[in-house]
């Protein structure tokens, strides 16, 4: 079975061809071969099936009788419903679909010629460059023998005249030229002359042809019949093109004749005036900055290499693509010049025709005007000849895609190539073998030089802050910097704070800065307006509803809630997004707009129906909601939940195979999550607000801050009080509690603690009223109130011991035992461990690595090391299965710390430096400096007093930021200290010994 493009469309089953319909019938399918398994939208098919002259890529114009129908969607709808039909009686594997506003056909391309063509050419070149010339040959010669006529031959629109010139110079040729240098190469000239007479007729001014044939000749009639040729061919050119043979082919004629080659004087007419120099290169931007791993990798592709390159430059709007390749060929002026076209490809305006840029870039050759071929395959010809000599830098910006360049790449074969677009021109990397480069934000740094080298040095050293501020907002966009810039310099009295203040409050200002002067195209909102436009509708609706999404980033099952869609349609449309530049790709299923792009999607998402809009919010909240709900109880199944919210939306949530990959997800999310609480409050979705606070509050304890944590359960309480919820309340009142615990704002924590206590009381709840009493006597011991803690957490024993609650019974255990070891009654801290050790290995508690963490420390504390090495190096296989930072901080600091005494300093070294790491991460000060005093003293141990003196160093800058009395110690070390000698042994400081007994749990009920 196979399809057919090479010639007349058709579907070929065991050697006979089946009935498909009528000619249109056979265009659709032909076109959608061309691109096989990929969405082809409805008005790029009624372009190619009918000739359109507003949107003709050619500039011809449309053959006679070809214009649109009155209707030209409803008649595309009835000539794909009788190929759908068609193909489902022939029992094809071909499938057609429809996917919004495109359709697609699902086909393998092994069975489609053209496919297979590209697919034994591209094993030719290959053959060849490895210097196996037979199987070259024998590839090349398959590849060949499926043309059976010209491509698409059932089409006449201006489109497919176009796309069969395209395929004959840019895939048959080039597999004739593989073919016949495999003939010549095994000594088959016959052959090969046979092969190049028709060819040579077709195209007669091909010099790549009559080298072949030259080289044919010369071995089989003999370096007599040269002359002849040549002197034919040189006539044939000069009268079709207005030019002349190249260098290269002069030389070969030269060196198979072995006399002296024809001068051009002998072969041109005597008045001939040498070609110019083109210089068409735009001005360069002003105040262009940094770049300079790009610029060197421009380098080494366009100068450094013996094959013309080909280089595509694509990004996101405003990214600085144009401005990047004026800068780099401004630099690197070519002595043969520079053709530069602007394509047109994203703007307000038609995109230009590539028959429009061949004609200029021949005009800009000294073609005259009445010199230059109306048809585009004899101008790709032309100009193709002009280059072979001459071959300047070809700068293409602007392109669409690779189609709309592909006509003008067919000429410019001996030249290296600039093109930039936005969107991803995959093709020509697969293709045309053309080297992508994605342009990438621009560096802090350079953005910062490039603001004040517009705003001026001295109005930025006035508030260097707001100057970072700016450039923040911009987050690496260089046009947003620069009109960010231009907004600034045009106010020169209005203080730059104040700028900055207005432009971080109204955002939209940044989109909408230069419409005030005489171009209203060049500001963000246009630049974002033409790559939006570019869409599909179906992507364009997608990308308008992320504008919904709290965060910046997202993931693929996120975006899918958004849409109301299937997760394989939304990826795929998110690859449509991709492509065009407008979104980024961070990992196998998470996506990020840039912040001034999703500011703009905002916007458009403002203007949808506020029905729509409600629903789509409603949607993305069930998700998080649900989402998170699942990855909680797959992190900790013995977790007692909230109150259920119904999920009304029909969405899918994250579903989780094991509490690592909940884990994973909860880091990731982490962000969104917080977000997402915000806008839930912010839209009067209060249910889901205190929800996603209370069923997510451990994990989200396990990473980061926990100071950023307090707006968020602020908000989450206001949103359960808003909806009169008392058990959310109370929940939330003891989250809030525990979360300024974390902070060691103790006062505030007990005052929130004793309020959640009150709260379960008055509701009756048992397991609320144990744990606000346990965490009350967790807050009573940071505030030195001892002597009612141990009657406290003995009552929540018996009360969680009452209702059955085996696993919080064990962490009462653990409670109990910490303000045991507080007040150094080591026997009865054992006892109440190794019960919650019990308690929680019965139930595979994730938590026994807090209790696995405490004993290790007791026994640190004793000095039974050996002990203590072995419950702590348990402890942090668990604590690693959680992804617990803080935890993981914990038992690290305590292990260094047994290394240590052990004079095991190498082994103590990776472990401090790692819990000094995770300390800073969670900004926790306290355990950093600690930790780094562990790893300066392990260093001197070993004799590295350089690392010693940098790590004292920093531990001491914290201590003393921190008011902490181990600050004056650890500086007389350091002034003491010598880099070649040992300073004078001191008592040995905090991190020395065990760290102080701290609750091992967060004990949150849920909200």
């Amino acid at each position: 079975m196979q399809f057919h493009i090479l010639g007349p469309v058709g579907l070929e089953i065991g050697g006979q061809m089946v009935q498909l319909g009528a000619t249109k019938v056979r265009g659709v399918l032909g076109i959608l071969l061309l691109s096989p398994n990929t969405p082809v939208a409805v008005s790029t098919l009624e372009r190619r099936l009918w000739d359109e002259p507003a949107r003709s890529i050619t500039g011809q114009k449309p053959v006679k009788g070809r214009d649109l129908p009155p209707n030209p969607y409803k008649t595309l709808q009835i000539y794909v419903t009788r190929l759908r039909a068609a193909l489902k009686e022939a029992n094809s594997p071909a499938t057609l679909t429809t996917e919004s506003r495109a359709y697609r056909l699902n086909v393998d391309p092994a069975i489609v010629d053209y496919h297979r063509f590209r697919a034994l050419a591209a094993e030719g070149r290959r053959a060849a460059q490895q210097g196996d010339q037979d199987r070259a040959g024998t590839a090349f010669a398959a590849a060949i023998d499926l043309w059976q006529g010209p491509p698409l031959a059932d089409l006449t629109t201006a489109w497919a005249q176009a796309q069969r010139d395209t395929l004959v110079n840019q895939d048959l040729l080039p597999a004739w030229y593989g073919l016949i240098d495999a003939d010549l190469a095994l000594g088959r000239h016959e052959l090969a002359r046979e092969r190049l007479r028709p060819l040579l007729r077709e195209h007669d001014t091909d010099e790549t042809l009559a080298g072949q044939w030259m080289r044919a000749i010369a071995v089989v009639d003999g370096p007599d019949k040269l002359p002849g040729f040549f002197r034919a061919f040189s006539e044939r050119v000069r009268a079709a093109l207005d030019t002349d043979p190249g260098e290269q082919l002069v030389r070969l004629y030269d060196r198979l004749t072995r006399h002296e080659p024809p001068t051009m004087a002998a072969i041109a007419p005597a008045n001939r005036k040498p070609r110019p120099t083109p210089r068409l290169l735009p001005r360069p931007t002003p105040y262009f900055t940094g770049r300079e791993d790009v610029l060197s990798h421009l380098d080494t592709l366009l100068l450094h290499t013996d094959s013309p390159p080909v280089v595509a430059i694509d990004g996101p709007p405003g990214i600085g693509k144009s401005a990047l390749v004026a800068h780099w060929a401004s630099r690197h002026p070519f002595p043969t010049g520079t053709l530069y076209a602007d394509l047109s490809g994203h703007s307000l305006t038609e995109p230009v025709a590539p028959a429009a840029v061949l004609t200029a870039f021949l005009g800009a050759l000294d073609v005259p005007p009445d010199h230059v071929p109306s048809d585009v395959r004899a101008q790709v010809t032309l100009l193709r000849q002009l280059l072979a000599d001459h071959r300047p830098l070809i700068v293409l910006d602007n392109v669409r895609d690779s189609d709309h360049v592909r006509p003008i790449l067919a000429a410019t074969g001996s030249c290296a190539v600039l093109v930039t677009s936005r969107q991803q021109l995959t093709g020509l990397v697969h293709r045309d073998g053309a080297h992508r480069i994605m342009l990438p934000r621009l560096a802090r740094d350079d953005s910062v030089t490039l603001l004040r080298r517009r705003i001026g040095d001295a109005r930025a050293a006035q508030d260097p802050r707001a100057v970072d501020d700016l450039v923040s907002l911009c987050d690496g966009l260089p046009l947003g910097i620069r009109i960010a810039a231009e907004h600034v310099a045009g106010r020169p009295d209005v203080p730059l704070h104040d700028l900055v203040v207005q432009l971080r409050r109204q955002r939209r200002i940044l989109l909408d800065a230069g419409s005030q002067g005489d171009d209203d195209t060049v500001t963000l909102r246009a630049v974002f307006s033409c790559s939006y436009d570019a869409l599909v509708p179906e992507a364009r609706r997608l990308f308008r509803l992320l504008g919904l999404h709290p965060g910046i980033e997202f993931s693929a099952p996120a975006a899918s809630a958004l849409a109301d869609l299937p997760l394989a349609r939304t990826e795929q449309l998110l690859d449509i997004l991709l492509g065009a530049n407008l979104v980024e790709q961070r990992a196998a299923d998470r996506y990020r707009l840039h912040d001034l792009i999703h500011l703009f999607a905002a916007e458009l998402a403002a203007a949808e129906d506020p029905q729509t809009r409600r629903a789509t919010i409603h949607r993305l909240l069930d998700w998080y909601l649900s989402s998170a709900i699942n990855a909680a109880r797959q992190a900790d199944p013995n977790r007692v939940e909230v109150p259920p919210l119904p999920i009304t939306s029909g969405i899918e949530p994250q579903r989780f195979h094991d509490a690592q990959e909940a884990l994973r997800w909860a880091i990731a999310e982490r962000p969104n999550l917080l977000a997402a609480v915000r806008y839930a409050a912010s839209e009067d979705f209060h249910e889901h607000a205190w929800r996603l606070v209370g069923d997510f509050d451990d994990l989200l304890h396990r990473y980061g801050d926990p100071r950023e944590l307090l707006e968020v359960h602020h908000i989450a309480l206001e949103s359960a009080r808003a909806v009169n919820s008392k058990e959310g309340a109370a929940g939330l009142l003891n989250n809030l509690g525990f979360t300024y615990y974390f902070a060691k704002e103790y006062t505030q924590a007990a005052r929130y603690l004793r309020e959640a206590h009150l709260l379960y009381r008055e509701l009756g709840d048992t397991y609320g009223e144990a744990m606000g009493l346990m965490n009350i006597a967790t807050t009573a011991i940071e505030l030195g109130e001892l002597r009612s803690v141990v009657k406290m957490y003995e009552k929540a024993i018996a009360l969680f011991d009452r209702i059955g609650h085996k696993a919080m019974k064990a962490h009462a255990y653990h409670r109990l035992g910490d303000a045991y070891r507080r007040m150094e009654q080591y026997d009865s801290a054992a006892k109440c461990y190794q019960t919650a050790l019990r308690l929680r290995q019965e139930l595979d508690h994730p938590r026994q690595a807090d209790t696995l963490t405490a004993i290790g420390e007791l026994h640190l504390t004793l000095g039974d090391l050996m002990p203590a090495m072995a419950y702590l190096e348990q402890a942090l296989i668990f604590h690693h299965r959680a992804l617990d930072e803080r935890r993981t901080a914990e038992a690290l600091e305590a292990l260094a710390t047994v290394y240590f005494r052990l004079n095991r300093f190498t082994d103590a070294i990776p472990r401090a430096a790692e819990a000094a790491r995770l300390y800073r991460a969670i900004n926790e000060p306290h355990g950093q400096a600690r930790s780094l005093n562990l790893l300066a003293e392990a260093y001197h141990a070993v004799g590295d007093y350089s690392a010693a003196r940098a790590h004292w160093s920093n531990a001491a800058t914290l201590f003393r930021e921190l008011n902490h009395p181990d600050a004056d110690m650890v500086e007389r070390r350091l002034a003491r200290m010598s880099d070649a000698d040992s300073p004078i042994p001191e008592p040995r400081t905090t991190p020395l010994t065990p760290r102080a007994a701290q609750p091992t749990g967060t004990d949150r009920p849920p909200a």
